[in-house]
């Protein structure tokens, strides 16, 4: 087979752009203990946009307990007046444990979420992080337990949110 491209048709060429990822929100103060996630053992992470995007990758501090079998999951929803998940999905994306550093104070690992969601400035948001264990094994989620952060966590699987009371204290 031949294919032949002539100059008036340059325009129908592939083209590839490099894609410059911007830090629009963080949440990164204390970092001074961490949460284990596993099973209905869920946590949270409120933030408010400081500007509006469209979100295509977050960071989370984890490490993992165990085997490393399992898959973490992060999910974006819009947050309610208490700080808690509210309507559907904006968007999610999953981490498997084999790729997961397996020291403290582990690694900010990369999330890709899809499908993009648009994040609009001034409004309220959550990430709740899952995962999904095959053994006896759990993720580490660094956290700051001494101020008001916005994190949470449940005990049974997101039914219930508790608010600034981290499970075992705020020891490193």
């Amino acid at each position: 087979m031949t294919f032949l491209l002539f100059p008036w048709m340059d325009h129908l060429k592939p083209t590839y752009r490099p894609v410059t990822l911007v830090l629009c929100d963080s949440v990164n103060t204390g970092d001074n203990t961490q949460l284990a996630i596993s099973g209905d053992y869920w946590g949270l992470q409120e933030f408010t946009a400081g500007s509006s995007y469209k979100l295509c990758q977050i960071k989370l501090k984890v490490w993992l307990e165990g085997a490393g079998t399992g898959t973490m999951e992060a999910r974006m929803y819009a947050a309610d007046a208490l700080g808690e998940p509210t309507g559907a999905t904006l968007g999610f994306g999953t981490l498997l444990a084999s790729t997961m550093n397996a020291s403290s104070p582990g690694d900010y690992e990369i999330i890709k979420i899809l499908p993009y969601p648009v994040i609009t400035s001034g409004q309220d948001y959550v990430i709740v992080a899952t995962y999904t264990p095959t053994a006896s094994e759990w993720v580490n989620w660094r956290v700051d337990c001494e101020s008001s952060s916005g994190f949470a966590y449940s005990d049974d699987a997101g039914d219930t949110w508790t608010h600034g009371d981290i499970p075992g204290g705020c020891s490193p």
